[in-house]
């Protein structure tokens, strides 16, 4: 959240596991384990839903089941579950669509703790994998749509001010560049793919999120130089070829989550000046500090109220039309 009213009250209120797994974040996580961990990650994460077209024959409607029933020779049932049933026990090869459901949701060898996701959309994050890696920006970091020589979801822990401050980076490479995962939606209001995907960073302040991360990272330099690290690293001499800049490069490499999942990649250098950037720093540094006076005023655990004035409106406040039609 953007919005320190905001944060606090999402801080506040923790939602459960799962609630918040719609189908488009079902989707980018799903991509985020195919794309950073590779083929076995996801197929440990995720089951894809059994659909029909895959089970030729399958007895889905209560029509279907007529029809087999009819073709045993039986009558009877007005519940589809006890049409269901008399097949079964006359014909015990019978394919019906609601035990192939069944078999999958509580089954040990169906979904098994995985989170359900449609076969269609493992179809497109597979070919969005093969694209990225068909682009010439980072086809060098990949192999079989994975990335590869660097570590992927590293997390950064650090303070700035007494205030406890993280990032999980997607995925840093040992060339002092950081990669972060993004999808987006074009509308109609969108003439090119580029255009939708700028747009995406833009509306959802991705830009403060870069800020942010690229902080953090040059944070883990100290961290690192201190032996505060924690768990395996690709390998010897790692993080001493991750900081051998001063300055990472950012990468958003931003898949189109409607259609064909085409990627998009921008490149930010974080070396060279940006009015931009400077502005996300500069919210970033406003964003500390709003934490730290409403820590101090009125605590980490109450509500913090907002403080907006009072907006006096006249026609200019107004579209030219607004009270005239």
């Amino acid at each position: 959240a953007v919005d320190p009213v905001e944060f606090q009250h999402e801080r506040l209120r923790p939602k459960d596991p799962g609630e918040d797994d719609t189908t488009a974040l079902i989707w980018g996580r799903a991509i985020h384990a195919r794309v950073l961990e590779g083929r076995s990650a996801l197929a440990r994460e995720f089951a894809a839903i059994p659909r029909v077209s895959d089970h030729p024959g399958a007895l889905v409607s209560m029509n279907d089941l007529r029809g087999a029933q009819k073709s045993l020779g039986m009558r009877g049932g007005t519940k589809k579950e006890d049409v269901a049933a008399m097949i079964r026990e006359h014909d015990p090869s019978a394919i019906i669509w609601e035990d192939i459901l069944k078999a999958f949701y509580e089954s040990p060898d169906g979904l098994a703790g995985r989170t359900p996701i449609k076969a269609e959309f493992l179809e497109e994050i597979e070919n969005a994998a093969l694209w990225m890696q068909a682009d010439d920006k980072i086809a060098a970091v990949m192999a079989d749509g994975t990335f590869v020589g660097g570590a992927p979801e590293v997390s950064i822990f650090y303070r700035d001010r007494g205030v406890r401050l993280k990032a999980r980076i997607d995925y840093m490479l040992p060339i002092s560049a950081i990669i972060d995962l993004k999808s987006f939606r074009p509308s109609l209001t969108h003439k090119t793919l580029e255009g939708a995907a700028l747009s995406a960073i833009m509306n959802q302040r991705y830009d403060l999120q870069r800020a942010s991360y690229i902080n953090a990272w040059r944070e883990g330099r100290a961290l690192a130089a201190a032996g505060a690290v924690f768990g395996e690293q690709p390998y010897r001499g790692f993080l001493a070829d991750v900081y051998g800049s001063d300055d990472p490069n950012w990468l958003w490499v931003m898949t189109k989550a409607v259609g064909a999942p085409q990627p998009i990649v921008f490149e930010w250098p974080s070396d060279r000046h940006s009015f931009a950037a400077d502005r996300a720093n500069e919210e970033i540094e406003r964003g500390i500090a709003a934490y730290i006076e409403n820590v101090a005023t009125i605590g980490e655990d109450k509500p913090w109220p907002p403080r907006h004035p009072v907006v006096t409106l006249d026609d200019t406040s107004f579209p030219a039309w607004f009270g005239r039609q």
